[in-house]
């Protein structure tokens, strides 16, 4: 699946509704390359599969999203694994409208 919004390319593979896992240990993203952790986008991808999982279960993606260096805050966390968009919406809605659109 692919889609964008804005700036922001979104890329990648998600699980089937009924392939929902027990944690959120299967969700995997990453900004220009760079894995990252984010509490943005796993609500981005919770809120896609809202209503199609059933309760306690969570959807499983690899996600890459592509954007212009100038648009995130990598140096927010020392191992750099957490980082913050200038527009949190922004990426929030890449996310979430290509994840529903899969």
């Amino acid at each position: 699946m692919s889609g964008s919004g804005g700036d922001i390319t979104v890329s990648g593979f998600v699980t089937a509704p009924l392939m929902g896992r027990g944690s959120r240990s299967m969700q995997v993203f990453f900004v220009n390359g760079r894995f990252i952790k984010s509490q943005l986008l796993t609500a981005a991808l919770e809120e896609a599969y809202r209503n199609q999982l059933l309760k306690g279960k969570f959807p499983g993606c690899v996600l890459r999203l592509t954007m212009p260096a100038d648009r995130l805050d990598v140096n927010v966390h020392p191992a750099k694994t957490v980082v913050k968009f200038v527009n949190d919406k922004e990426a929030f809605n890449a996310v979430y409208y290509t994840v529903l659109d899969a």
